[in-house]
């Protein structure tokens, strides 16, 4: 019989490996303002992560290389870092997107 300890990274490494395909075919990056709250989720379907942040907060807003990955990232009271998935076509858009909804008014 096999010990269960051999079989957790195989296990583990399958979880990620069908998260990465569900983004890749079907994920979605959403940036949502309502008036001074902000929100990001980033997942499939409903399955994934959100993060909110405060606009007033939001000092900075660039895109970086992380390793490998280029993301956007929000920076000031709270950071947040996503958009590493995305094409660069689209992470450009959102980057662009996210300067317009930093404007008041």
């Amino acid at each position: 019989m096999i010990p269960i300890s051999f079989l957790i990274p195989f296990l583990i490494g399958s979880l990620v490996l069908i998260s990465l395909c569900l983004m890749t075919i079907a994920g979605k990056v959403e940036v949502e303002r309502d008036g001074n709250e902000g929100r990001i989720f980033v997942g499939f379907w409903v399955i994934g992560w959100s993060r909110r942040f405060k606009w007033s907060g939001a000092e900075e807003i660039s895109q970086i290389t992380r390793g490998r990955a280029r993301v956007i990232v929000i920076e000031g009271t709270t950071t947040v870092a996503f958009g590493s998935l995305l094409s660069s076509e689209r992470r450009n858009f959102m980057f662009h997107a996210l300067q317009r909804l930093r404007m008041p008014g």
